[in-house]
């Protein structure tokens, strides 16, 4: 059995962080790797852990800051992709969405992390 590409495989993180962050809760528990989230910017699976909503927006800057720093992959999308560290600004990114060749729209952020692992 192949291994669903890694956009497809984390979209129920991203669409969990959406949720969490247009509602009222003080904190949300994810199924993620917390120090690599907020250490290293990157979305990979861990034991679950309890994230509040500043540290939701304060990982999302930094996975925006990797994949900005791009190592050459995808130019024209990373200057799509949404910054900043406002609750605003984390819904942008975490709604962003890129289309792939074939198949449903993913996201944005997901397709250009996977570029930077």
């Amino acid at each position: 059995m192949t291994q669903p590409k890694f956009a497809v495989a984390k979209e129920p993180l991203i669409r969990k962080m959406d949720t969490f962050m247009r509602g009222n809760k003080r904190k949300v528990t994810l199924d993620m790797d917390k120090d690599a989230f907020l250490k290293r910017g990157l979305i990979e699976s861990g034991e679950p852990s309890t994230f509040t909503r500043k540290q939701i927006q304060n990982g999302l800057v930094k996975c925006v800051k990797n994949v900005q720093s791009g190592n050459g992959h995808w130019p024209a999308v990373r200057v799509a992709l949404p910054t900043g560290s406002s609750k605003a600004a984390a819904l942008r990114i975490l709604q962003a969405k890129h289309q792939p060749k074939t198949g449903e729209p993913e996201s944005l952020l997901l397709a250009c992390l996977a570029k930077y692992r």
